[in-house]
């Protein structure tokens, strides 16, 4: 890989007509570790992203794909635990294997803080607004703590109450999550 590249943190690529994967490994096509952001939109043939070219994102905090209209797959290997935001917009078939509870990935992005897929949020709004406010009053590092602590929470209980931790200025706040 270019040495120049290696501290590269915010990809985006764009109308790319002939692929059918992302990125082309067996093209020497190979995504820096460094990243944190990717953008993926207009790949008319695209139909999965690759198990190879994600498996090692292990910084990428934000992935937006759009108009993709054949991508079916995410990588087989799941996609970064890293991964903070997830756009999905004009993906109709993969949008059909994200439904929330029942779809094949709902596994795979349920855990994933803020998603959105076509223009809609996943979770409900008081979810999102607690996502926005953490992202504006914290540090990256208290950000992340707090969204890890919050989504293993979830994963032990269907309801759950986030008190948040004392770095915040407003004091003691309290919201329960309901999970269907």
């Amino acid at each position: 890989m270019d040495d120049r590249l290696a501290i590269l943190k915010t990809l985006k690529i764009r109308r790319y007509p002939d692929a059918d994967s992302f990125p082309q490994v067996e093209m020497g096509m190979i995504l820096p570790t460094t990243l944190t952001r990717l953008s993926i939109h207009g790949f008319p043939k695209l139909k999965y992203l690759s198990s190879v070219g994600f498996k090692n994102l292990s910084s990428l905090e934000d992935l937006s794909i759009s108009d993709c209209p054949e991508l079916i797959s995410f990588p087989k290997v799941g996609l970064p635990s890293s991964l903070l935001q997830l756009y999905i917009s004009g993906c109709p078939l993969l949008k059909n294997h994200c439904k929330r509870g029942r779809g094949k990935y709902w596994s795979m992005i349920a855990d994933i803080p803020c998603v959105r897929i076509d223009s809609k949020f996943i979770y409900d709004q008081e979810s999102v607004a607690l996502i926005c406010y953490l992202r504006r009053h914290c540090t990256d590092l208290e950000f992340n703590a707090a969204i890890i602590i919050s989504t293993r929470l979830a994963k032990l209980s269907r309801t759950i109450a986030l008190v948040y931790p004392p770095w915040f200025d407003t004091g003691l706040i309290s919201l329960e999550l309901m999970y269907e």
